[in-house]
């Protein structure tokens, strides 16, 4: 949940973010859509392994201010991880 966390209040639809992609241990993608909302085919940012990736975009929110991150990290050695990094820009209402 976004809404009432850093400045953002419930009313806020959608917001603007930096995401960062950190230390991934294998290539892939992150995809961010509205909680309980069908995921769209938009990536909002790709990676490979061991890098830091960073993307900024403007996601919409659900009715309570959510956002879901659905990661996708293909590491045949282990585990499938990446790190994100969230930064708030603005939000529109």
């Amino acid at each position: 949940a976004l809404a009432g966390k850093c400045l953002i209040p419930s009313a806020a639809r959608a917001v603007s973010l930096n995401i960062t992609a950190i230390g991934p241990l294998g290539p892939g993608s992150l995809v961010l859509y509205p909680l309980a909302g069908a995921a769209t085919n938009t990536t909002a940012i790709s990676f490979n392994a061991n890098t830091t990736r960073a993307n900024n975009a403007v996601f919409g929110l659900n009715a309570l201010g959510e956002l879901q991150v659905l990661p996708s990290v293909a590491n045949p050695a282990g585990p499938d991880e990446v790190h994100l990094v969230v930064d708030v820009n603005g939000y529109f209402d």
